[in-house]
């Protein structure tokens, strides 16, 4: 009977185990992020479905617009169905999303005991908060709007705002994983095994080699299908640019007086940063607005189509996008990870703990599995002493990754530049995107300098030698 009633339980009740906590040995923790993270990406994929110049069309005609244009469409008559979907209708699904999660981050303030009665709203009461969500997706359709250009702006100033943020933690979070990746292979090395050293030593070059070699093949098709011989300058000078930096990363990675204060530092860091830069600078330039002026795919090689290459540049920004939410949640469940990310000094743990709500030490994490931890649906529960992640922190990320959502959708467009059923591509998309890939480069040449000059009060909480 417990079986039957647990995901009954989960869904209206205020269990400590989330929706995907039927399957065995998944940590309750874990199981409540992953529905959250179930929730943005439904709010993702309604976006692309409205945002579709199919279904504009089929909805334009349909009773669905009649009776929406009775209700809403009073306030001002010369707004038609189709201004409610495109690029308004991510819009207005996304900071749905955004306010939705802003509302918990507020709610879980400073939550440390999963004995608090909030925490029972963090992880249960699944089935109000689905019908919540929707029910503010579906609101967010029902706002009228008397100048339609000023709603864009607006929207566009809080997506910007946010999705810039946003882009600046995913950076930093790429250069926390690829220093935490090596430490981790270079820890085996002092392991008494015999294999482990070669095991360390072989997967360090595998993907090194990898990713350096992704990157040459990168760079090699920009250069023949974004330049030519005579022209395309500014391309140019962002493919060769950044190519620079990239080497100038490497080589700066293995030098003796760097490794000397950070042992850690190699050219898998630097084929980290190169690899997802290179990708950074092959969706600006394949994104530039299409003009025949402009050296793009389609006036240097027209057997290539150009929609399908816009659409495999935003499909992998999508990827990259989710792979962040799920790191970022997973890496800042407790205080030592979170230093790491932000370079801050182990004098302001306290003030992170007042600001986020307790995040947890590593020492203090307690991931017991025992039979008495596990609810009635076979998760553990680990948060039965204290929670493991901060619940706030999470949804904050969500509400920057809802914003980043709704700038990623709609490329940044400029709300006087859009029609309501398709967007364009901007030179807007490609700053953001040229100037991450540089921000990159930055933070990770800082994260090798700072100890040298700082000392180790800038470890960023990497190994380093005294």
């Amino acid at each position: 009977m417990a079986c039957l009633l647990g995901p009954l339980s989960c869904l209206c009740c205020g269990g400590p185990c989330g929706c995907f906590s039927g399957l065995p040995g998944l940590r309750a923790s874990i199981s409540t992020r992953i529905s959250y993270g179930v929730m943005l990406l439904f709010g993702a994929i309604i976006s692309v479905i409205f945002a579709s110049r199919g279904v504009t069309g089929l909805l334009e005609g349909s009773f669905i617009c009649n009776n929406f244009r009775v209700v809403v469409f009073d306030i001002n008559p010369d707004i038609n169905c189709a201004s409610f979907l495109g690029v308004s209708a991510v819009y207005r699904i996304c900071l749905a999303m955004a306010v939705f999660f802003f509302v918990l981050m507020l709610v879980m303030f400073c939550v440390c005991s999963s004995r608090d009665p909030r925490s029972y709203v963090q992880n249960g009461f699944w089935l109000f908060k689905w019908i919540i969500f929707i029910g503010l997706i579906i609101a967010f359709f029902f706002i009228p709007i008397t100048n339609y250009f000023v709603f864009s702006y607006i929207c566009l100033v809080i997506g910007m705002f946010g999705a810039g943020l946003f882009i600046f933690l995913q950076v930093l979070f790429l250069v926390d994983f690829a220093h935490s990746w090596a430490e981790k292979w270079l820890s085996w090395i002092d392991e008494d095994i015999a294999w482990t050293p070669w095991v360390a030593y072989g997967g360090l070059l595998v993907c090194s080699l990898f990713l350096y070699i992704c990157s040459i093949a990168g760079y090699v098709s920009m250069y023949i299908f974004f330049t030519e011989p005579e022209g395309c300058h500014l391309n140019k000078f962002f493919i060769s640019f950044n190519l620079i930096l990239c080497v100038i990363g490497g080589v700066i990675s293995v030098l003796p007086w760097i490794q000397s204060k950070l042992p850690s530092s190699g050219l898998l860091q630097s084929s980290v940063v190169c690899a997802y830069t290179t990708y950074l600078i092959w969706s600006a330039v394949s994104n530039e607005p299409y003009d025949p002026l402009t050296c793009n795919l389609t006036t240097t090689t027209p057997r290539l189509d150009f929609v399908a290459n816009s659409r495999l540049s935003s499909a992998v920004g999508i990827l990259f996008l989710f792979g962040t939410v799920v790191f970022s949640s997973f890496r800042t469940s407790n205080i030592t990870q979170f230093r790491k990310v932000c370079g801050a000094s182990p004098e302001t743990e306290s003030k992170l703990n007042e600001l986020f709500g307790c995040i947890p030490t590593e020492d203090d994490e307690h991931e017991k599995e025992d039979s008495d931890s596990k609810c009635a649906t076979n998760a553990v529960d680990d948060e039965k002493e204290r929670v493991v992640y901060s619940y706030s922190f999470y949804h904050f990320m969500s509400v920057l990754a809802a914003l980043y959502i709704m700038m990623q959708l709609t490329n940044w467009v400029q709300p006087d530049m859009a029609n309501t059923d398709g967007f364009q591509n901007t030179w807007a998309s490609v700053g953001v995107k040229v100037i991450s890939s540089y921000l990159c480069h930055a933070l990770y040449l800082w994260t090798l300098f700072a100890p040298l000059i700082l000392g180790n009060c800038r470890d960023f909480g990497y190994e380093t030698d005294d």
